[in-house]
């Protein structure tokens, strides 16, 4: 399988998982079962209209059950594979190195050369 075709493949999967998600969303708002936090927001986003709150409420609902997943996947691979993926980690050890390299750098010279 090419790249190309992989690719395809994982954005075709992606879109019926999110069809699925969203299905699952008209359900919980056809059964009642609404959050009351989330419902607030898309009455306030949406300034009051609530036939367009109900429209942006699936949608946040939605990106609400994509982050449970990502929150519930990234629970699963341990603690340890979770921390490492964080990016903010990352730059702040970029940071650290970008600061300690030139220092070291200019003592290594004056040891050496003065």
């Amino acid at each position: 399988m090419s790249f190309f075709s992989s690719a395809k493949a994982k954005l075709a999967a992606s879109k019926l998982a999110e069809e699925q998600l969203y299905a699952h969303a008209a359900e919980e708002v056809a059964s009642g079962q609404i959050r009351q936090g989330l419902w607030a927001k898309a009455i306030a986003e949406t300034g009051g209209d609530e036939t367009a709150a109900k429209a942006h409420y699936l949608k946040l609902r939605v990106e609400i059950m994509k982050a449970e997943a990502e929150v519930t996947q990234a629970s699963a691979l341990g603690p340890e594979v979770a921390s490492d993926a964080e990016p903010a980690s990352y730059v702040g050890k970029a940071l650290v190195w970008a600061f300690i390299l030139p220092v070291m750098a200019l003592i290594y010279f004056m040891v050496f050369f003065l």
